[in-house]
C-alpha cells in the first residue's frame, strides 16, 4: 500500500465543501469552498502552488445517499487531467 505525504479530507454539503489538509497526521490547513466546479478547480490550483501534488495525496470524501459525489469527483478528475502539473 502506498504511503501518502498528504491527506485531504472533504466534508460534502449541498452548497459547500469543507477541506482539511493533513501532512503526516498534522493539520496544515482548513478551507471551506463553494460546492461548484469552478471553486474546486481554483482549490486544486491553490494546492499545486502550496506544493501538494496528486501523486503524493490521498483525497477522501464522505459518501451519503443524499449527496451524490459524481459531479465533484468528475471535476477533480477533469482538473487533474487538464492541468497535468498537479501530478508532479
Amino acid at each position: 500500500m502506498k504511503n501518502f505525504t498528504y491527506q485531504v479530507g472533504i466534508a460534502v454539503a449541498k452548497s459547500t465543501l469543507d477541506c482539511t489538509i493533513l501532512q503526516e497526521g498534522k493539520k496544515l490547513s482548513y478551507q471551506r469552498i463553494v460546492n461548484t466546479p469552478q471553486a474546486v478547480k481554483s482549490y486544486l490550483k491553490q494546492l499545486k502552488k502550496q506544493g501538494v501534488y496528486f501523486t503524493e495525496t490521498l483525497f477522501c470524501m464522505e459518501h451519503t445517499a443524499r449527496r451524490p459525489l459524481g459531479s465533484i469527483t468528475l471535476t477533480f478528475y477533469k482538473s487533474s487531467v487538464k492541468n497535468k502539473g498537479l501530478f508532479g
